[in-house]
Protein backbone atom coordinates (compact mmCIF):
# COMPACT_ATOMS: atom_id res chain seq x y z
CA UNK A 1 0.00 0.00 0.00
CA UNK A 2 2.43 2.60 -1.39
CA UNK A 3 0.43 5.30 -1.42
CA UNK A 4 -1.91 6.91 1.23
CA UNK A 5 -5.71 5.93 1.12
CA UNK A 6 -8.66 8.40 2.27
CA UNK A 7 -10.70 5.76 4.35
CA UNK A 8 -10.48 1.78 4.84
CA UNK A 9 -13.21 -0.14 5.45
CA UNK A 10 -12.68 -3.34 7.32
CA UNK A 11 -15.37 -6.42 8.32
CA UNK A 12 -14.28 -8.46 10.66
CA UNK A 13 -16.66 -11.50 9.34
CA UNK A 14 -19.16 -13.00 12.01
CA UNK A 15 -22.57 -15.34 11.34
CA UNK A 16 -24.93 -12.77 9.88
CA UNK A 17 -22.25 -9.96 8.89
CA UNK A 18 -20.72 -10.50 5.58
CA UNK A 19 -20.14 -8.41 2.26
CA UNK A 20 -19.10 -8.64 -0.77
CA UNK A 21 -18.01 -5.88 -2.54
CA UNK A 22 -15.26 -5.01 -5.19
CA UNK A 23 -14.29 -1.93 -3.46
CA UNK A 24 -10.29 -1.91 -3.06
CA UNK A 25 -10.61 -0.04 0.20
CA UNK A 26 -12.70 -3.27 1.80
CA UNK A 27 -11.10 -5.85 3.51
CA UNK A 28 -12.56 -8.61 5.52
CA UNK A 29 -11.45 -10.37 7.80
CA UNK A 30 -12.30 -13.84 9.48
CA UNK A 31 -10.14 -13.29 12.80
CA UNK A 32 -9.86 -10.43 15.41
CA UNK A 33 -5.89 -10.78 15.64
CA UNK A 34 -5.89 -10.46 11.58
CA UNK A 35 -8.04 -7.07 11.50
CA UNK A 36 -5.79 -6.19 14.31
CA UNK A 37 -2.30 -7.26 12.34
CA UNK A 38 -3.86 -4.96 9.35
CA UNK A 39 -4.46 -1.91 11.02
CA UNK A 40 -0.86 -1.82 12.86
CA UNK A 41 0.41 -2.72 9.39
CA UNK A 42 -1.02 -0.09 7.59
CA UNK A 43 -2.08 2.73 9.82
CA UNK A 44 0.53 4.88 8.69
CA UNK A 45 -0.70 4.97 4.89
CA UNK A 46 -4.59 5.50 5.82
CA UNK A 47 -6.58 8.44 6.90
CA UNK A 48 -9.25 6.85 8.69
CA UNK A 49 -10.48 3.09 9.61
CA UNK A 50 -13.94 2.09 9.76
CA UNK A 51 -14.56 -1.27 11.46
CA UNK A 52 -17.38 -3.15 11.49
CA UNK A 53 -17.71 -6.51 13.63
CA UNK A 54 -20.20 -8.33 16.16
CA UNK A 55 -20.62 -7.08 19.38
CA UNK A 56 -18.58 -10.54 20.77
CA UNK A 57 -15.40 -8.83 19.07
CA UNK A 58 -15.33 -6.02 21.77
CA UNK A 59 -13.00 -7.16 24.30
CA UNK A 60 -10.38 -8.14 21.32
CA UNK A 61 -10.86 -4.88 19.61
CA UNK A 62 -10.36 -2.65 23.11
CA UNK A 63 -7.77 -4.96 24.09
CA UNK A 64 -5.44 -4.80 21.23
CA UNK A 65 -5.65 -0.86 21.47
CA UNK A 66 -5.69 -0.20 18.36
CA UNK A 67 -9.01 2.20 19.72
CA UNK A 68 -6.34 4.81 20.60
CA UNK A 69 -5.20 4.98 17.24
CA UNK A 70 -6.25 8.47 15.65
CA UNK A 71 -7.30 6.86 12.61
CA UNK A 72 -9.57 4.62 14.16
CA UNK A 73 -12.70 7.02 13.25
CA UNK A 74 -15.53 4.26 14.06
CA UNK A 75 -16.14 0.95 15.23
CA UNK A 76 -19.48 -0.05 14.54
CA UNK A 77 -20.67 -3.66 16.85
CA UNK A 78 -24.00 -5.43 15.98
CA UNK A 79 -25.70 -7.15 19.19
CA UNK A 80 -28.53 -10.04 18.94
CA UNK A 81 -31.11 -8.00 20.68
CA UNK A 82 -31.93 -4.48 22.05
CA UNK A 83 -31.17 -5.24 25.44
CA UNK A 84 -27.65 -6.30 24.45
CA UNK A 85 -27.42 -2.48 22.96
CA UNK A 86 -28.39 -0.99 26.14
CA UNK A 87 -26.00 -3.08 28.33
CA UNK A 88 -23.00 -2.11 25.49
CA UNK A 89 -23.80 1.60 25.96
CA UNK A 90 -24.27 0.92 29.64
CA UNK A 91 -20.72 -0.38 29.75
CA UNK A 92 -18.99 1.40 26.82
CA UNK A 93 -21.30 4.18 25.68
CA UNK A 94 -18.64 6.64 26.53
CA UNK A 95 -16.32 6.40 23.87
CA UNK A 96 -17.38 8.57 21.10
CA UNK A 97 -15.97 5.56 18.73
CA UNK A 98 -18.11 2.67 19.34
CA UNK A 99 -21.82 2.58 17.98
CA UNK A 100 -23.76 -0.14 18.68
CA UNK A 101 -27.08 -1.40 16.83
CA UNK A 102 -29.03 -4.55 15.71
CA UNK A 103 -26.72 -6.97 13.70
CA UNK A 104 -29.39 -6.81 10.80
CA UNK A 105 -28.62 -3.30 10.64
CA UNK A 106 -24.70 -3.65 10.02
CA UNK A 107 -24.92 -4.16 6.46
CA UNK A 108 -26.86 -1.57 6.12
CA UNK A 109 -24.10 0.94 7.21
CA UNK A 110 -21.31 -1.18 5.92
CA UNK A 111 -23.52 -0.53 2.05
CA UNK A 112 -23.82 2.95 2.47
CA UNK A 113 -20.41 3.54 3.81
CA UNK A 114 -19.43 1.85 -0.09
CA UNK A 115 -21.46 3.57 -1.86
CA UNK A 116 -20.47 7.31 -0.15
CA UNK A 117 -16.82 5.75 -1.08
CA UNK A 118 -17.94 5.33 -4.84
CA UNK A 119 -19.86 9.03 -4.77
CA UNK A 120 -16.82 10.62 -2.82
CA UNK A 121 -16.30 14.05 -5.09
CA UNK A 122 -12.64 13.80 -3.19
CA UNK A 123 -11.31 11.18 -5.32
CA UNK A 124 -11.37 10.60 -8.97
CA UNK A 125 -14.65 8.14 -9.75
CA UNK A 126 -13.66 4.25 -10.53
CA UNK A 127 -15.53 3.36 -13.44
CA UNK A 128 -15.53 -0.10 -12.46
CA UNK A 129 -16.41 0.26 -8.82
CA UNK A 130 -19.75 2.22 -10.09
CA UNK A 131 -20.60 -0.04 -12.62
CA UNK A 132 -20.43 -3.00 -10.28
CA UNK A 133 -22.32 -1.02 -7.32
CA UNK A 134 -25.16 0.13 -10.01
CA UNK A 135 -24.91 -3.73 -11.41
CA UNK A 136 -25.03 -4.86 -7.59
CA UNK A 137 -28.20 -2.49 -7.11
CA UNK A 138 -30.37 -3.63 -9.89
CA UNK A 139 -29.76 -7.89 -8.85
CA UNK A 140 -31.37 -6.58 -5.51
CA UNK A 141 -33.76 -4.85 -6.72
CA UNK A 142 -35.41 -7.24 -9.58
CA UNK A 143 -34.58 -10.02 -6.74
CA UNK A 144 -37.39 -7.66 -4.73
CA UNK A 145 -39.60 -7.80 -7.59
CA UNK A 146 -39.23 -11.21 -7.91
CA UNK A 147 -39.77 -12.12 -4.12
CA UNK A 148 -42.63 -9.51 -4.58
CA UNK A 149 -44.83 -11.07 -7.35
CA UNK A 150 -43.93 -14.75 -6.17
CA UNK A 151 -45.76 -13.22 -2.72
CA UNK A 152 -48.57 -11.97 -4.89
CA UNK A 153 -48.80 -15.38 -6.19
CA UNK A 154 -48.99 -16.99 -3.38
CA UNK A 155 -51.54 -14.54 -2.30
CA UNK A 156 -53.93 -14.86 -4.86
CA UNK A 157 -53.57 -18.60 -4.42
CA UNK A 158 -54.94 -18.89 -1.61
CA UNK A 159 -57.75 -16.08 -1.95
CA UNK A 160 -58.23 -18.86 -4.81
CA UNK A 161 -58.04 -21.73 -2.93
CA UNK A 162 -55.54 -23.03 -5.25
CA UNK A 163 -52.79 -23.33 -2.53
Amino acid sequence: MGEGVRRMILVLKSEGLSVNSVNPNQKEFSESDDLIDEIYKTFAHVDSFHIYTHYSHLYNLVKSCIVGLRQVKCITFGCNSEDDICQAKLLYGRNSKFIFCLITEVTNRIQNALDSDVLNSSQPINGDILASKLAERKRQVQNKQQNLTADELCASCVENGTE
